[in-house]
């Protein structure tokens, strides 16, 4: 039983492959617009980036920066960055 915890261990470090690319549109948005974003308020489906914002404001304002935010994601992720901000 010991041997199995140790070899399963190891893989308690990886990480879902959308939470990279969550936590860095986070930044992103935060740098390049100003925005504050939860991280369970930010999903990846199909390429496109999900994001619920509570108020009106908020969302507004990330689609002025829609476009600024999706050329830096594809900077950072080349191909697999997202396409969409919905």
């Amino acid at each position: 039983m010991n041997n199995l915890s140790a070899f399963l261990e190891k893989f308690k470090k990886f990480t879902p492959p959308d939470d990279t690319i969550r936590t860095e549109f986070i930044r992103l948005a935060k740098e390049e617009a100003g925005l504050e974003l939860k991280k369970e308020d930010v999903t990846l489906k199909n390429g496109t980036l999900q994001i619920v914002a509570h108020d009106s404001a908020t969302k507004s304002h990330l689609f002025m920066y829609k476009k600024t935010l999706l050329v830096a994601m594809r900077e950072v992720f080349k191909e697999k960055a997202p396409t969409d901000i919905r």
